[in-house]
């Protein structure tokens, strides 16, 4: 959250920008949309940002099932009038020592298409990490930590500023 609201801030001088991560690590889509509501009612919320995909394809789910959950916490995302940008699933990397991510790459890139042609239908932005992490190859380990999945320094501050980059011109 402060580098993502630091890179906000730098390009939108004079804009006081406060930034809440209220992401729950190994969540998937049915317990996000199951907390939206109470999260919302929690304080004046302008953006919310979900990031949804990776964990509902690393736990198998059906994707009709993701996306049953993704449009319950829609539902609750345009009745409380917020605007949404959605973050598709990362890359694992292909040479991950972890043998339940091997091949889960294509299911990742479908989940991410199937996430943007959401996006679209919803009118929301959306965050193509899945194919931004393509190009991360300069950096360590392609921005990810020892577990082969969350995100190492270097991944966090190129998310941070992939986001804030994509993000800042639509807020102004």
């Amino acid at each position: 959250a402060p580098l993502l609201e630091r890179g906000l801030e730098r390009r939108m001088p004079g804009v006081d920008v406060t930034v809440i991560n209220r992401g729950i690590g190994g969540e998937t889509a049915r317990e996000t949309a199951n907390r939206l509501e109470r999260e919302l009612a929690a304080g004046r919320v302008d953006l919310v940002i979900w990031q949804l995909g990776t964990n509902d394809v690393l736990r198998d789910r059906m994707v009709d099932d993701v996306f049953a959950d993704f449009h319950r916490g829609e539902a609750v995302l345009r009745a409380a009038d917020v605007d949404v940008l959605l973050i598709d699933p990362q890359r694992l990397p292909e040479d991950t020592r972890n043998m339940s991510f091997r091949g889960r790459n294509p299911a990742l890139g479908e989940m991410a298409r199937r996430i943007a042609e959401e996006g679209r239908k919803g009118g929301y932005a959306v965050l193509r990490r899945f194919d931004a992490m393509a190009g991360w190859s300069g950096l360590e380990r392609g921005g990810v930590g020892p577990d082969d999945l969350h995100l190492n320094d270097a991944g966090y501050a190129c998310w941070a500023e992939v986001t804030a980059e994509g993000l800042a011109p639509r807020l102004l």
